[in-house]
């Protein structure tokens, strides 16, 4: 009996599908508060009175990130972490400040991603990159930051309705003239039965 209970605990560790993917969470509590502290940097506003980090989009954004990690690969999840890992002790090397990454100020903390993005150094940057896309995403997902997109729905789950080009050609506003190369009397192609 020991045995089977051994062997589900390593399925479960190991990430193996018969540990439901909804279930597992993607994020230490100490990668989603290095997450979380990334997260106010990135998408916080100055509003004149300082910088003010919108905390419903930053748990959005923390909260897409752990689910997501939690369905993936255990490679994967081993890495995002090390990469927040990354960020969380790398303050002093780039940015010169004797803290990590989550116990700065906000101010303090966009400077140091800044200094992250412009350093000569690139795998700086690209470690900037591969935590800012995934938090991000999951950021704008949603709500009216999706709609701040330009996104058209109300969610990224909805149905679209017919694309505008084809509402048009029902309704015969998108045929173009015979002349100019339309269906016509004088076009090949309607010789051929095609439309």
């Amino acid at each position: 009996m020991a045995k089977v209970e051994e062997y589900k605990h390593r399925e479960l560790c190991l990430g193996v599908a018969s540990a439901p993917d909804w279930e597992r969470p993607g994020l230490s509590a100490r990668a989603r508060r290095v997450a979380r502290a990334v997260a106010e940097a990135l998408l916080c506003d100055d509003r004149g009175d300082g910088l003010v980090a919108p905390a419903e989009m930053c748990e959005r954004s923390v909260d897409g990130l752990d689910r997501s990690l939690g369905a993936c690969s255990p490679t994967v999840r081993v890495g995002l972490r090390a990469l927040l890992w990354l960020v969380e002790w790398l303050p002093p090397v780039v940015g010169g400040r004797a803290s990590r990454a989550s116990h700065l100020p906000l101010q303090a903390r966009v400077a140091y991603l800044e200094a992250l993005e412009t350093s000569s150094f690139p795998l700086f940057n690209m470690l900037l990159v591969a935590v800012k896309i995934p938090l991000t995403i999951a950021a704008y997902e949603e709500g009216e930051a999706l709609r701040q997109t330009g996104f058209d729905r109300a969610s990224l789950a909805e149905r679209r309705g017919k694309l505008p080009i084809l509402q048009r050609i029902e309704t015969g506003a998108g045929r173009a003239p015979a002349a100019t190369g339309g269906t016509g009397p004088g076009d090949p192609l309607a010789s051929r039965g095609r439309p």
